[in-house]
């Protein structure tokens, strides 16, 4: 559920499950993850019983979208890297072993 009542979309409010639909986002991302996001607690529209409502910044959830993005690239990017390194060892090792 898309919140706001903006015509330029600047302030648009989004819920916490449409953003982790939306943008697949963990929960971790978007309670713990540096830059932490502000955020608005409404009660449920639907049934007052359930829990409140997480209303984020649709426009601060897609900056947050495009860290853990970068964050992914580049951590992945150092894996491989780390492993084309490893296995160059293991071959040069083996290639002197073999001498």
């Amino acid at each position: 559920m898309i919140i706001g009542r903006d015509m330029d979309d600047k302030h648009r409010l989004i819920t916490k499950t449409d953003a982790k639909d939306k943008y697949l986002l963990k929960d971790v991302d978007l309670e713990r993850r540096e830059p932490t996001l502000k955020f608005i607690l409404k009660k449920n529209p639907h049934n007052t019983r359930w829990g409140e409502m997480k209303l984020f910044l649709e426009s601060q959830v897609l900056d947050l979208k495009t860290v853990v993005l970068l964050f992914n690239f580049v951590d992945r990017e150092s894996i491989f890297v780390c492993n084309v390194y490893k296995s160059d060892t293991v071959r040069q090792t083996a290639t002197r072993l073999h001498r």
